[in-house]
Order: structure tokens, then sequence, then C-alpha cells
């Protein structure tokens, strides 16, 4: 049998549906243009879809085998005839033997030496977090500086790490579609005015709050504003996840506690300064150099769980 060639090919195109209050900030605004109008008219009344671009696809290829010319298909196989290629490089055309032979290629990589060999479902879990790391900073904001102290500058990374963890949402039975973007949302009177560098998570008092990721619990206690609070660090130490207005403490929870990620922390409260039940839940990426919250990066925690099914 005689086969056609076949070519590694890797396939990172996703397409999210999204809830409509992810999009309603982001919706196309109506054209003054005549021409236009309708176009506008109907993307506005399409389904709350938002569509991740292929990354890097250069080619159509054969994949496997010829088909048989008198192969009838009776519409209940799906056969693959092409597949994409992905271009991860950029390099120019390879230098050919004389070139090389004549010493007039500077070519690192045309003798094979220096190739590095990467495993495709690593390249393609790195195109995959590109794609969807660009649809997040389509949807809303993702970064703002804890305070004036901040030294942190936003970075990519920190969203790839955050992704990796699948962060489990704090509070038990709610999923992704039920929460509302709350991030930077205003705070307090004229005088003391601040943005909201956390998620608002509505849910009825004594609804269980769980660790949304494996750590230790660095502190827990009392506060003016925040009322029962609980301090969660990661394991790897660059990240802190902080809970507050918590009706009450699971029983035996103390600073220096290892938790596991679905851990029970305590319920949802209304303690402190809090209107109404709800869990009060932040992420910040600690500085490398020290454990001080306040000198951190704050991360829209909506779009880590909004996007983080994703990444898995």
């Amino acid at each position: 049998m005689r086969f056609a060639r076949t070519s590694l090919a890797l396939s990172v195109t996703f397409t999210l549906t999204l809830p409509a209050a992810a999009l309603a900030r982001h919706a196309p605004r109506h054209s003054a243009r005549a021409h236009r109008s309708k176009i506008s008219h109907s993307r506005r009344h399409a389904a709350p879809e938002t569509r991740i671009r292929e990354v890097g696809v250069t080619t159509l290829e054969p994949f496997g085998p010829a088909a048989p010319a008198d192969l009838k298909s009776d519409g209940t196989v799906d056969t693959i005839d092409q597949v994409a290629v992905l271009g991860v490089h950029e390099d120019d055309a390879p230098c050919t033997p004389d070139e090389i032979a004549a010493g007039s290629c500077d070519d690192d990589e045309a003798d094979g030496t220096d190739l590095e060999e990467v495993p495709a479902q690593d390249l393609t879990k790195k195109g995959a977090f590109h794609g969807i790391i660009s649809a997040m900073k389509g949807v809303g904001a993702i970064f703002r500086p804890k305070s004036a102290e901040t030294r942190l500058s936003p970075e990519d990374e920190y969203l790839q790490e955050l992704l990796s963890m699948n962060l489990e949402i704090p509070v038990a039975g709610v999923t992704r579609d039920r929460l509302q973007d709350s991030f930077l949302n205003p705070r307090g009177g004229r005088r003391n005015r601040r943005q909201h560098l956390a998620l608002d998570i509505g849910s009825p008092t004594g609804t269980p709050v769980l660790a949304v990721t494996d750590g230790e619990i660095v502190r827990i206690g009392r506060e003016k504003r925040g009322g029962n609070a609980v301090y969660l660090r990661d394991s790897s130490n660059r990240y802190l996840f902080y809970y507050c207005h918590l009706s009450h403490y699971t029983h035996g929870l103390m600073a220096g506690m290892k938790v596991k990620k679905g851990d029970l922390l305590g319920s949802v409260g209304a303690t402190g300064n809090a209107h109404g039940a709800h869990l009060h839940f932040s992420v910040t990426r600690l500085p490398d150099d020290a454990m001080d919250f306040r000198r951190g990066l704050a991360v829209n925690p909506y779009l880590v769980f909004l996007f983080g099914s994703l990444s898995k």
C-alpha cells in the first residue's frame, strides 16, 4: 500500500463560550454607517461566544495513507484528508550543501547538531496558553498594583502559573457562569475612594468556603473591614489568596496548617464591613524577595476562574 507523507500536526484552537456578563463591557459599538449597521445588529444578538485564534498555522499537508479511489463513505465515519502544520520557527531557507562546504553559510542549525527536540505536548500547551491569555486581555482588566509599594510589573508568566493551578472556585456549589466581575469596582466614599481588587461571590450564610489550591494557612483572624479572614499561600510561595467576611472558620483551622485543594476553610458570612452575605476573595502575586502582600500585584480572580478550565 502506498502511503502519503505524514506531518506532525498540533491543534491549538479553542472555542470558549463566555457568560453574557463577561462580554457586556466589550460588545461591539453600533456603527453610524448604514452599510455596517446590519453587521453590528447581528453581532449584538449573536450568542455570547469568542473564538481564540489559531496560532501559527502555515500550511495544509496530506495526512495518513491515501484513500482508495473506490472508497465510499456512508456519513458515519469521519476521515481526515489534511492537517494544519504549525510554523514554529521563523528561520530563513536552510543552507545548501555547497554553501555549508564553502563556509559561506552562518546557519548554526544547518548540520542538525544544535537542534532541540521539543515534545509535541509541550508545544501544544505553550500555544494554548498564548491564545487563552490573549483572550483574557480582551475581556477585562487583569493586573493592578496592591499599593504604592508595588514593584512588580505585569507578566504573562503569572497568568500561565495561575491557569496551570486550575484553581477551585472557593464557594461550594458555585459555577463559573454565576460569577460576576467586580474587579476594579469603586469602593468607599468621596474621602476614601478606592478600587475593589477582588471578586465578590454572593452566597447564603453558611455555604462552605474551600481552599482553591494546595498550600499553607499563613494567618487567620478578625479584621475591622474584612471581618473573619483567612490568608492562604500556595505551595510555590508566589501567590496569596485572601478570604474574608466569613461567618466562622472550620474547626481546628490555624496558622501554619497545610491544606489541600478543596479542603473546608469556613463558611460564607457577612462579618466586617459587608453588605449581605458573600465571600470577598483576592489573588496577589507576591514579590520573589518578600512575603509582604502590599508589595505584590493584584490579579483579577474572575478572569482566572473564567478561563482556568481551558488550561487542563
